[in-house]
């Protein structure tokens, strides 16, 4: 998701997309529930995201976008080679992270708020 790979137009599609589905899983109990969301934060968050949370969540989503590019070029150049684990955020972290947000914030958070926090990290690395 790297800014020299994606127009600017097919970048914010693509985040709009990833930060709709985030969002809305947050919203859902159901989703919360299938996810295993309760738990999931334990022991992972630095005081940190007390401060700044939505710039936290931003910066777990822009880092899995860019971590998911990197693999697709890792895979087209090589197709046999495992990747080792990742180190961005999984579904269900974010999902607790935007569902923590609201406690802490005592409201939800925007899609739009999230979605131009996440762009700014994604076009601020180029």
């Amino acid at each position: 998701m790297t800014k020299d790979r994606w127009e600017d137009e097919d970048l914010e599609a693509q985040v709009r997309q990833v930060v709709q589905g985030v969002v809305r899983l947050a919203n859902s109990d159901e989703a919360s529930r299938i996810l295993g969301v309760d738990g999931t934060l334990e022991d992972e968050i630095e005081i940190g995201f007390v401060t700044e949370p939505l710039q936290w969540i931003a910066n777990e989503i822009a880092s899995a976008l860019r971590q998911a590019d990197s693999e697709e070029e890792d895979e087209d150049e090589d197709e046999d080679d495992e990747s080792a684990a990742s180190g961005s955020a999984s579904l269900s972290t974010v999902v607790a992270l935007v569902r923590l947000y609201r406690v802490l914030t005592g409201a939800p958070l925007g899609e739009r708020e999230l979605m131009d926090a996440v762009m700014e990290y994604l076009q601020d690395e180029g």
